[in-house]
């Protein structure tokens, strides 16, 4: 099971087992715009009793959970991506130098 907080570039994914124990989490992934409804999607195995036996014991079978759920679509970057961040921060370091620059003929 996922939980995202808001669909951005920006969301930190966290994948949670079955039981709610954190797997993993990643920030680095791409969202890349598809987001599909999905009804009577199968999202665990739960026992149910079906019946008893001939001595009156209950018998159980493993019967699929349905829910409605969002499927959200992320990738991992590739090497534009990365590229891309790289100018973004080059920009922004460039802008805080010249702001620094400013500041010091100024004062």
């Amino acid at each position: 099971m996922i939980y995202i907080k808001n669909l951005s570039e920006d969301s930190t994914i966290t994948k949670y087992a079955a039981d709610g124990a954190e797997e993993w989490q990643r920030d680095d992934l791409v969202y890349t715009g598809e987001v599909k409804l999905k009804n009577d999607f199968p999202v665990r195995i739960e026992q149910k009793q079906t019946g008893t036996d001939d001595e009156g014991n209950p018998v159980y079978s493993n019967v699929e959970a349905l829910a409605d759920v969002v499927i959200v679509e992320y990738r991992t970057p590739n090497i534009q991506d990365k590229i891309q961040s790289q100018v973004e921060e080059i920009k922004s370091l460039r802008a805080t130098v010249d702001t620094l620059i400013l500041s010091g003929l100024e004062g």
